[in-house]
């Protein structure tokens, strides 16, 4: 049995080992396993939200329920009901201190244990390009590694042009903001960029400069204000 302490000198890596807390071993899925991977080579320090989008689902989208229902899973299967092993610290993430972080011990090499994600369900496969004018979804339904690594591989292309236009001034996009034209408010994740979706309205930060861009209206002759085609962002430190 290998404890926490024993790999001070390189980060823990548990994607082919079983793990243990207090002697019982813990079944978890690849995603929570990647998520009590990054927390306890990180403590006793705080990991961000962003980090854990950016880290566990390799900078592809995400949104904010996603990540909530991860945590909340891991927490329930390691039975953190009070919260007290996985901390919440408000505006900064998630922590588990050094005591709490020498609970866990892992075993050798078991082999692979990741299982497959659900295609048909999994979020991260909601492959969302922002462009100036449309939502695209598209499904991988094709288990070759091959395909679907190309499908990647152009759809991130795509989307950090985007980013870049959003960069230039260009507007995130009319059908992003439409599409989450809602009441409450909604958080996803792209390459470690968190965006917040307000009722017509997006806010982010990209090269630590805030970003927040929104529907031009206008007003028509009978004095009815719409929405135009036109997106509209401003910058501010």
């Amino acid at each position: 049995m290998v404890t926490v302490d024993d790999c001070n000198d390189s980060d823990l890596n548990l994607d082919n080992k079983n793990v243990y807390l207090k002697g019982e071993m813990i079944a978890l899925r690849a995603k929570e396993k990647c998520l009590l991977e990054i927390l306890l080579n990180t403590s006793p320090a705080c990991i961000s939200r962003q980090k854990i989008a950016e880290e566990v689902w390799n900078g592809r989208f995400v949104s904010d329920f996603t990540i909530n229902q991860t945590i909340n899973s891991l927490r329930r299967k390691i039975k953190d009901n009070d919260r007290q092993l996985i901390k919440t610290k408000p505006r900064e993430g998630y922590v588990i201190d050094k005591d709490i972080a020498a609970l866990f011990t892992f075993d050798s090499d078991i082999g692979p244990t990741c299982e497959p994600e659900d295609l048909a369900s999994s979020e991260a496969n909601a492959l969302i390009v922002i462009t100036d004018h449309s939502v695209k979804h598209e499904m991988l339904n094709n288990h070759k590694k091959s395909i679907r690594a190309r499908k990647k591989l152009s759809l991130r292309v795509i989307v950090l042009m985007s980013l870049l236009l959003a960069c230039s001034m260009a507007g995130v996009g009319v059908g992003v903001i439409r599409e989450y034209s809602k009441d409450e408010i909604n958080q996803f994740y792209l390459d470690g960029v968190k965006f917040t979706f307000h009722k017509e309205r997006i806010d982010y930060q990209l090269n630590k400069r805030n970003v927040n861009c929104h529907l031009v209206r206008r007003t028509l002759d009978d004095g009815e204000i719409v929405d135009t085609n036109t997106t509209l962002c401003n910058t501010s430190l």
